[in-house]
């Protein structure tokens, strides 16, 4: 399921990713227990991490809400497909094609 919303970022999320990176962390307050019920999906944590490290590099300090919006920020820019990539089916289907026009010893070159 696509992550449309800064909100679809939970702070257990964020949480669980600032407690791994060494960051004091207050329990929640409707946590029982000392384990986490909602785990972080493994997919989320490098883009978490990352928005973490870019707003402490930038600013020294970060909101749960600034986490949020910089996480789904790098999400997005992860999922635009660069030329290369849109390209990369009609280039494999070429290739062979390309490579046979640059080996034929009828094309010449001028200099």
């Amino acid at each position: 399921m696509p992550i449309t919303s800064p909100n679809s970022i939970k702070s257990c999320y964020i949480a669980e990713v600032l407690e791994e990176m060494g960051f004091p962390v207050k329990p929640a307050h409707n946590r029982l227990g000392e384990e986490r019920r909602v785990k972080t999906p493994e997919r989320l944590k490098p883009f978490i991490r990352r928005a973490v490290e870019e707003l402490i590099r930038e600013k020294g300090s970060y909101s749960y809400r600034e986490i949020q919006r910089r996480t789904l920020d790098l999400i997005i820019r992860s999922q635009e497909r660069s030329v290369v990539r849109r390209s990369r089916g009609i280039i494999s289907e070429v290739k062979e094609f390309v490579k046979e026009m640059a080996d034929d010893e009828s094309l010449f070159y001028l200099d």
